[in-house]
């Protein structure tokens, strides 16, 4: 049945898609993942890491008892290694910095490359794309 929701997605058949999902009752993705995209495409930032769904799992997950609230983030990423999860982190910051520059809040996006960005680097002693991301301040009409 996933497969021919996703075939109908790819086709540009989202009503039709999504129709099945609701009468079958089989979901192409969870409602976590699509909350999860549509906060990073709308530049909701925030809302990825808002305490605001109870924790479902019957077992406490590090640290995490039944009934904790956990953010969608924590959701999507639960069964990801710590080190995955960093990374993700770092690409959401540097989507967000990036649109920071755009919307010429260049504070903000400074204060987000200190805070978020640099203790977060993937690239070990390699900081070239962290500077790639501090010359953009420099100059703006490269974004």
């Amino acid at each position: 049945m996933r497969l021919i929701i996703q075939h109908l997605t790819d086709k540009g058949l989202t009503t039709v898609a999504k129709d099945i999902e609701k009468q079958t009752g089989v979901l192409m993705e969870d409602d976590s993942i699509n909350s999860f995209r549509q906060f990073i495409l709308q530049g909701q930032y925030e809302k990825l890491f808002l305490k605001q769904f109870e924790n479902q799992c019957t077992q406490p997950v590090k640290n995490k008892k039944k009934g904790s609230k956990q953010s969608i983030f924590d959701k999507v990423t639960a069964s990801l290694s710590n080190s995955k999860k960093q990374l993700i982190l770092y690409y959401i910051y540097e989507q967000q910095y990036i649109e920071l520059m755009q919307k010429g809040n260049n504070l903000e996006a400074i204060a987000l490359l200190q805070k978020q960005l640099v203790p977060r680097s993937p690239f070990g002693k390699d900081k070239t794309n962290l500077f790639k991301l501090a010359s953009m301040i420099m100059s703006n009409n490269q974004i």
